[in-house]
């Protein structure tokens, strides 16, 4: 198999629920695959996370610091490999799926919101007056 010369590599097979043995796609990107990468290979899988067995592709990328493996798919093996990186699936879109993204957002932008108010309240502080002859109170702002 000649994959010496690529260095970007696209998986986009279907995936069949059977060893490439058995006429499947199951691990199809295995060991005997993997092993001509260049050092400097990178593996683009959008397909299916089924398709490449996870520790192969962990071997090749604890051999070196230069390929890299992207993919839409959590692997337990890949997720936290520094020479892996592992976007959202976005494959599922359901109306479910739509909703919870946009309550994801909804959050993420109130925090934005909330961390760039911050900067400016904390330039605000309230602090009580000083009772006039041990009497009253109250507060007020003071902006420093």
């Amino acid at each position: 198999m000649s994959l010496n010369n690529n260095v970007f590599r696209s998986l986009n097979i279907p995936y069949i629920k059977k060893s490439p043995e058995e006429g499947g796609t199951h691990g199809i990107i295995g060991q005997d695959i993997i092993r001509h990468f260049k050092p400097d290979a990178v593996l683009l899988n959008f397909a299916r996370g089924e398709l490449v067995d996870s520790a192969a592709m962990k071997e090749f990328l604890d051999a070196g610091d230069e390929g890299r493996y992207i993919s839409d798919f959590p692997d337990d093996e890949l997720w936290n490999h520094k020479n892996a990186i592992i976007l959202p699936h976005l494959g599922a879109s359901t109306e479910e799926a739509e909703d919870q993204a946009v309550s994801t957002y909804r959050c993420i932008e109130a925090n934005r919101l909330i961390r760039s108010s911050n900067s400016f309240f904390s330039k605000i502080s309230f602090l009580p007056k000083r009772p006039k002859g041990g009497h009253g109170g109250g507060y007020s702002s003071t902006l420093h």
